[in-house]
């Protein structure tokens, strides 16, 4: 089937005759329902610009958002919660002195930094493996179970 047209007039009316003949089939053309507009009538309405009064009572107040003074609006908790304080006195006397023979042995023979690195990334874990010493030091040995350290300790002459 081939459709020829002379002039865009005769393209819309045709076209215009068509709309809402589409159905299933079996069904009764004229009958169809016709398609629903696709374009502006479905986009929603523009929202409208806020006026004065409505802006300045939804300005942005960075005082709602500072912390609170302690106590206030808290509950008190339910049980009683101990303040996080970090390692224990005698973790980190222990922790100490294991860092000051390090240290000495160390300051003593230079040339012992890579003994004694090897020594603490084998005795801490794979969490250690790219560790420099001052990390050793201050972070990995303070976080080890005493245990741990005990025998360290033990291994290093100190206990």
């Amino acid at each position: 089937m081939k459709l020829e047209f002379d002039s865009i007039a005769e393209l819309k009316e045709f076209y215009a005759q068509l709309k809402g003949t589409r159905g299933k089939k079996g069904e009764d053309v004229d009958d169809a329902p016709a398609q629903p507009a696709i374009g502006p009538a479905l986009t929603p309405a523009p929202m409208a610009i806020p006026t004065r009064a409505e802006a300045s009572m939804a300005a942005f107040n960075p005082t709602a958002f500072a912390p609170q003074a302690a106590g206030a609006g808290q509950a008190a908790p339910v049980f009683p919660v101990a303040a996080a304080t970090g390692p224990a006195p005698e973790v980190l006397a222990l922790v100490k002195s294991i860092n000051e023979r390090a240290n000495a042995s160390i300051g003593a023979n230079p040339a012992s930094l890579n003994d004694a690195l090897k020594f603490f990334r084998d005795s801490i874990g794979p969490d250690a493996a790219q560790a420099t010493l001052q990390q050793i030091q201050e972070h990995f040995l303070p976080r080890m179970a005493t245990e741990n350290l005990m025998k360290l300790a033990k291994l290093m002459g100190l206990a």
